[in-house]
């Protein structure tokens, strides 16, 4: 049996709240919201970002930082903050730039500029 074309829109909305609330109304956008479901995938990620570290690293750094909210200690591979020691969910972790961002966002020195 074809699947309906709202399919994709279903399963979609099971990773996100669909009870978010707009801020913006034209064209009508709404704050993006983690469902349980999508916040399970928080060790699936951690897991990602810290594989591209390590096997695509840069002579800059790695290209995003996680760090515990409340501490500013880093995320460790179990999960865990390095300076306290805390078990952390993806709402106790904050992502920044790293040095690579940093590096690829500054202006080149040796460029002209007419």
């Amino acid at each position: 049996m074809p699947r309906s074309p709202g399919d994709g829109r279903d399963r979609e909305r099971d990773v996100h709240d669909e009870h978010s609330p707009a801020y913006q109304s034209r064209p009508e956008r709404f704050e993006y919201r983690l469902t349980d479901k999508g916040l399970a995938l928080w060790p699936v990620i951690v897991g990602l970002l810290r594989w591209g570290d390590e096997h695509y690293p840069t002579p800059d750094g790695v290209p995003r930082i996680l760090e515990h909210r409340g501490c500013g200690g880093a995320v460790d591979g179990h999960l865990t903050c390095e300076r306290c020691g805390a078990r952390l969910g993806p709402r106790d972790v904050r992502g920044r730039p790293g040095p690579a961002l940093t590096a690829a966002s500054a202006p080149d020195s040796t460029t002209k500029k007419s």
